[in-house]
């Protein structure tokens, strides 16, 4: 009889804790959270066994054929570039700089990295577009558990313009000064980016938990979609220069003086007759767009 009773307890506490997760679940959605934001903001998983990560212990061989890219043609060795049309940047977890350089070429540079052989720099087929990732191992002993951590410079050349920069980033900061490309794509996880001085065409933003400040201007289109973090954008001009479409459905939503979206589920659209429009999808988060 005690053991019968025990077993109720036992399910009675299960599902009691099932159902909460599954209310809580429910509430994240209604504010606007998405799995795909989930998957952003902890982009390697939770707990001691990681997405992506490998094993390894003290002794490990950095030079094991089962740690190799599947295609290692176009893995580059050096640190210098040039003739690149598009950046790609998947960093997991560590600082990421990018600044002004003194000549005409792309330098990255790894040295300040901690963790050993952490960054890969691939070229395309066409030699046209830079991939920079870093990788991250952890083991299955406490005390072996180690994280890529430390600081990626990239070095570009002064009003340097790409076609295309795609940046993703899960648990890692960012602080970006002179950034020129026709269209500029950011995914923010549970980091923090920091863009000055950047000139971009067309701006595409995806963030769930992370934060983005920018600074400069944006000459076309402006896409945000905001789930529980935040953005800021700082921008050259003035309101009226952009048409807006605004859907927020439980966080704040600000633009210059006048514009103002709170509460839950709001929606409004602007037609101010420009060629330029700001969209804006907002969950649970916060967006500000400020003119100077």
């Amino acid at each position: 009889m005690q053991m019968k009773k025990g077993w109720k307890i036992f399910w009675t506490v299960i599902i009691s804790l099932t159902g909460a997760g599954v209310v809580f679940c429910i509430i994240a959605l209604c504010l606007g959270v998405t799995f795909s934001q989930f998957e952003k903001a902890y982009p390697n998983g939770i707990g001691i066994i990681r997405k992506d990560y490998v094993s390894f212990e003290e002794d490990w061989d950095d030079d094991d054929d089962d740690d190799e890219p599947e295609e290692t043609e176009n893995v580059v060795s050096g640190e210098t570039f040039s003739s690149v049309e598009n950046l790609k940047l998947d960093i997991s977890a560590s600082e990421v700089q990018i600044k002004t350089g003194t000549d005409d070429k792309i330098h990255v540079d790894d040295s300040r990295m901690k963790t050993e052989n952490a960054v890969q720099k691939r070229l395309s087929d066409d030699r046209k577009t830079l991939e920079i990732t870093t990788k991250m191992r952890s083991s299955f002993d406490f005390k072996n558990v180690r994280n890529v951590k430390g600081t990626l410079v990239i070095y570009l050349p002064r009003d340097y313009k790409f076609d295309q920069v795609d940046m993703e980033y899960g648990a890692a900061t960012a602080e970006i000064d002179g950034l020129n490309a026709k269209s500029l794509k950011i995914e923010s996880g549970a980091s923090g980016c920091t863009i000055k001085n950047a000139d971009i065409e067309e701006l595409d933003v995806e963030t769930g938990a992370g934060s983005l400040d920018f600074y400069g201007t944006v000459e076309k289109e402006v896409d945000i979609d905001c789930g529980a973090g935040s953005v800021t954008l700082n921008l050259e001009g003035k309101v009226e220069d952009y048409n807006y479409e605004l859907d927020s459905s439980a966080g704040s939503v600000e633009i210059g003086e006048d514009i103002d979206l709170g509460g839950l589920s709001t929606e409004k659209s602007i037609n101010n007759g420009s060629k330029r429009t700001i969209e804006i999808s907002n969950g649970a988060g916060s967006v500000e767009i400020r003119f100077h």
